[in-house]
C-alpha cells in the first residue's frame, strides 16, 4: 500500500517551521521502525537554518495506512519560542494532511487532435 503525506507550517511563523522539521523527522524515524518505505518527494526549506516550511513524502509498506492515519490532523507544539525569547505566545500549530494519488491516463497518438488556426 502507499499513501502520501503533507507536513505544512501553512502561514505560521519560523515556530511553525521549526516543528514542522521536527515532525518530519519524527514521522520518518517512525515509519523506519515500523518497517514502513519512506520517499520524500518535495521539501521547501522555511526561512530559518534548519526549518521545513512544507513537505510531502510516499510511505510505503503493509501498515502504511493505519500508520498515516495516526499522523493526519493537526499537531500543537507547546513551547517558547526560540526565534523570539520575549514572545510570549507559546502554542504552535501545524498540519498533517494525506493527499490523493493521481491516476495519469496515457494518451495515445490516436487520442490527439491537430487543427490550424
Amino acid at each position: 500500500m502507499e499513501k502520501i503525506i503533507q507536513i505544512t507550517a501553512g502561514r505560521g511563523p519560523a515556530e511553525c517551521t521549526w516543528v514542522a522539521a521536527q515532525v518530519l523527522k519524527k514521522v520518518l524515524e517512525e515509519a523506519k521502525e515500523n518497517q514502513l518505505e519512506t520517499n520524500v518527494l518535495q521539501r521547501e526549506a522555511g526561512q530559518e537554518n534548519g526549518t521545513v516550511a512544507s513537505a510531502l513524502l510516499v510511505i510505503k509498506g503493509k501498515l502504511a495506512s493505519k500508520f498515516v492515519q495516526s499522523w493526519v490532523g493537526t499537531i500543537q507544539w507547546i513551547g517558547q519560542s526560540s526565534f523570539r525569547k520575549m514572545h510570549k505566545r507559546k502554542n504552535w500549530f501545524i498540519g498533517v494532511f494525506e493527499v490523493e494519488s493521481l491516476q495519469l491516463k496515457t494518451l495515445s497518438e490516436k487520442d490527439i487532435q491537430y487543427q490550424a488556426m
